[in-house]
């Protein structure tokens, strides 16, 4: 996380600073970014850098957790045109996620975020990431659950923390192996309706 002292700065610093940043991160991967060429660009010294982030991992940490609010954000627009339909909104986040990323040159940064994702759980299960907390009673609120036989609000993380696991998977897939793309999408398809059949009541 960035310091009391980034967070301090005004919002057009930390705009630079952070724009810098992306514009690194959407050119290379994360093992290739240069801490020079991010200073160099926002126009501040190394020793700087260090007052604002621990590293350039902490610096990275920070820019997933700006996309990982807009995709949020985006995710909570399609579950409301999926009327509240979880499942049918996991295909249609995965759908136009894949051709925002693999056809747009200003999707870099995205593209390489999910190329060099791992898959550890803070970095993917929904219920740990900031946006969520933010937001987290009106995402659960728009959840149609009436045709589900879960009983608990743990059990329908573990759903949604399924659900997210795939589409990051599928993604990556994807963007990996783009003549392999309608063949893993199919798969995802399919294995997100069998996670659905799973919570249906009376199935």
């Amino acid at each position: 996380m960035p310091s009391e002292t980034f967070n301090n700065l005004s919002n057009d610093k930390k705009k630079l600073i952070l724009d810098a940043a992306k514009k690194e991160f959407s050119n290379v991967s994360f093992h290739e970014a240069s801490i020079n060429h991010i200073i160099k660009e926002a126009g501040i010294s190394r020793g700087s850098f260090y007052m604002y982030f621990v590293d350039k991992k902490d610096l990275y940490t920070t820019i997933i957790e700006h996309q990982a609010q807009k995709h949020f954000k985006f995710i909570l627009r399609i579950l409301e045109e999926s009327e509240g339909n979880l499942f049918a909104a996991y295909k249609i986040v995965y759908e136009r996620l894949y051709q925002q990323i693999s056809q747009h040159k200003k999707a870099s940064l995205e593209k390489n975020i999910f190329m060099n994702m791992n898959f550890n759980s803070e970095n993917l299960l929904i219920r740990e990431q900031v946006p969520y907390q933010q937001y987290k009673d009106k995402f659960l609120k728009m959840i149609d659950t009436s045709y589900w036989a879960l009983d608990t609000e743990e059990r329908l993380f573990d759903i949604i923390d399924m659900l997210t696991l795939l589409l990051v998977h599928s993604l990556v897939l994807s963007l990996k192996k783009k003549e392999q793309q309608p063949m893993i999408s199919q798969k995802y398809m399919r294995q997100v309706d069998i996670i659905e059949h799973s919570v249906r009541k009376g199935r």
